[in-house]
């Protein structure tokens, strides 16, 4: 392990979106799932535990938005909708991550949307890929774009890397049938597959790498995550869908009582947890260059992104004892 000087916990960033998984259900299974969602995954979030984390982070300054997903969010449709409206009174605007396969026709599809954009959803993210088309037609992604571009929504395309890129626009256009101009309204967001859940057991992930990661992780304590099952996790990455005992190195904890208390006092402890905090101030190769010295047998080399690197943690069981033991030496300097 490395000598460590460090006076007091680095900081991290402002909490800036809430995630709520609502539930692991989803009308599709698609083979690159982190969290292995389909329809006979039937774990739904606690509506009054919801309800209880909207009114804790109601009181946090600044506010934070709201973002749903899942699974299929719109598999909880009853309770989404109870959750939008409560968080719209206390003036958080929402997203939905959906991969569209409730829509239906184009005039229930803008109502449906019209009603929830009355009640603060802003964002529109939907998924397009080879892994969500034999589940869900094209049409329908196609239709709730432009429904939700025709209404004044952002709306936001969950690509693959490897089959788009960001300025693919007019491909995607043709891809969905779409008006090129209409889709240029909106933002294609490229993703990598990551080596977890469904996508581990079918061999989906994409093991290439393109980019640099070193540095901190700008998600972590961001945009924490509420999993269906009630655990807190700093961000909403694929680590969330990993079942290894390593996995609990980055549960900040779990909502026992669906009281707002209870729940402020996950975000208190999300806010000192000294993992985040070394998470977004020198990132997962940065905590393990500590624990194992610069030199170590891990580099950067053997990942495809940071969300591999906290997997990796996660997974591999020396590792996440000497990450462990790290934790532990910073906290005994502190």
């Amino acid at each position: 392990m490395t000598a460590v000087a460090i006076s007091a916990p680095p900081d991290h960033g402002t909490l800036e979106t809430l995630v709520l998984l609502l539930t692991w259900r989803c009308p599709a299974a698609c083979d690159h799932c982190v969290f292995e969602s389909g329809p006979d995954n039937k774990v739904d979030l606690d509506i009054e535990a919801a309800k209880a984390a909207v009114d804790a982070a109601a009181r946090l300054s600044p506010r934070p938005s709201l973002s749903f997903s899942g699974g299929e969010p719109f598999a909880a449709r009853k309770a989404m909708n109870q959750l939008l409206q409560r968080a719209w009174a206390y003036g958080m605007a929402s997203e939905i991550v959906t991969s569209c396969a409730w829509v239906a026709d184009a005039r229930r599809t803008r109502q449906i949307l019209e009603e929830m954009q009355s009640n603060g959803l802003q964002v529109l993210c939907v998924s397009f890929d080879r892994f969500h088309t034999p589940f869900v037609a094209s049409w329908k992604v196609a239709m709730a774009i432009a429904s939700a571009v025709d209404l004044g929504l952002h709306v936001v395309v969950n690509v693959l890397e490897e089959e788009f890129d960001a300025r693919d626009h007019d491909r995607l256009a043709d891809a969905l049938d779409l008006d090129r101009d209409q889709l240029r309204a909106v933002r294609i967001h490229p993703q990598r597959v990551n080596d977890v859940g469904r996508a581990r057991k079918t061999g989906s992930a994409d093991r290439s790498c393109t980019t640099s990661f070193r540095g901190g992780c700008s998600r972590a304590g961001r945009f924490p995550t509420i999993t269906p099952d009630g655990l807190l996790f700093p961000c909403c990455g694929p680590v969330v869908g990993e079942q290894a005992p390593g996995r609990k190195l980055f549960e900040i904890g779990a909502l026992e009582t669906a009281d707002s208390d209870n729940v402020s006092e996950a975000f208190e402890a999300l806010d000192d947890d000294l993992m985040v905090r070394l998470l977004s101030r020198i990132g997962p190769l940065g905590i393990i260059q500590m624990a194992q010295g610069s030199s170590g047998a891990h580099s950067q080399a053997e990942y495809v992104n940071q969300c591999d690197i906290c997997l990796t943690i996660a997974t591999d069981g020396a590792l996440n004892h000497e990450v462990t033991e790290l934790l532990a030496h910073i906290d005994s300097l502190v």
